[in-house]
């Protein structure tokens, strides 16, 4: 049985003709790496960062060799439960650190595939994987009519509400739930599990969970065609909704403590009419009357209920209030 799991990570080569580079100063940003595997800290799952290779078009060496031991049973399960309620994806996100004074910037992702792989028992070995950029990412209007894409960047919390001052949050980590007609629950939430901050001793930067979170939801019109009319469900709804829960749960997995720490509804009826998808924006994080913070999130599910809307018969449209104005 494998003890470990190594992930090599070469090079990174840059597009210096992505947009996403213009207004950089690539003399002084730098560059780092980071992926997801479950149980497991962002911090130890990213490169250090580096300033990039000054030839056009060389690539930046990262040269990182990382070994992740899975001898702990709970991070074994943990990785083992990938197989079962996520894709068997890894996620690799390239991040951009302008300077002290800038954010940094997410530059895009390389997602690797799994499934075939694991079924060959094939690994991957020195390959190259594209990192495509957000604005790249965005579904063409054919697959827009049957894939929900969802992306959950980060959630900010604010360090002094009232609802954080719980002691039962003490040695708790955080992740992202959302509702989606057709899919079960542990099919909508975030593969990343991140610490919840404690207020008094944690850094003020730790307050932004960065959960860098993407998948999506396959409503086809041929091939889930009931899933497709779940969905449509959703536009019988007063008010049509969708809501993002940040829980709270125990890091000891014998524990069964939960807690819904806050949710953000986004209301969807205005962009359903309009055909208007969300793209990067935020959300407050309502804990009772409490702003507790706010969530960051894309999806395209407005233009897709759109879609399903106009295939319905007119005689059925009338249960579709926010439609008769």
């Amino acid at each position: 049985m494998e003890s470990s799991c190594v992930v090599k990570i070469f090079s990174v080569r840059l597009d210096q003709t992505c947009p996403d580079l213009a207004g950089l100063n690539l003399r002084s940003s730098k560059f780092y790496v980071l992926f997801d595997l479950p149980s497991y800290k962002l911090e130890a799952t990213r490169t250090p960062a580096i300033l990039p290779t000054r030839k056009p078009g060389a690539s930046t060496r990262q040269d990182l060799v990382l070994e992740i031991r899975l001898r702990n049973r709970g991070k074994r399960q943990a990785l083992d439960d990938m197989l079962s309620r996520y894709h068997a994806d890894v996620n690799f996100t390239l991040i951009c650190l302008p300077d002290e004074s800038q954010s940094e910037v997410n530059l895009g992702r390389a997602v690797v595939r799994l499934d075939n792989r694991i079924a060959r028992k094939d690994d991957v070995q020195k390959e190259s994987f594209p990192a495509l950029s957000r604005k790249t990412q965005s579904t063409s209007k054919a697959d827009s009519r049957e894939m929900c894409t969802v992306c959950i960047s980060s959630v900010q919390l604010e360090q002094s509400c009232r609802a954080l001052q719980n002691p039962e949050l003490d040695n708790t980590n955080s992740f992202v739930s959302f509702d989606l007609p057709g899919f079960d629950m542990d099919e909508t939430e975030t593969s990343l599990s991140l610490p919840t901050p404690r207020p008094g001793w944690t850094k003020a930067k730790d307050f932004h969970l960065r959960f860098n979170f993407q998948k999506r939801f396959d409503y086809s019109y041929d091939t889930n065609y009931n899933k497709r009319i779940q969905l449509a469900t959703l536009l019988m709804a007063s008010p049509v909704k969708l809501p993002f829960t940040l829980v709270c749960e125990a890091e000891d997995q014998d524990s069964e403590f939960f807690l819904d720490f806050g949710t953000a509804v986004v209301k969807l009826e205005d962009r359903v009419s309009d055909g208007k998808d969300i793209q990067d924006e935020s959300f407050p994080l309502l804990n009772g009357d409490e702003v507790v913070g706010s969530i960051t999130i894309s999806t395209n599910l407005p233009s897709l209920l759109r879609e399903i809307c106009d295939e319905i018969p007119e005689g059925k449209k009338k249960s579709i209030t926010f439609l008769k104005s």
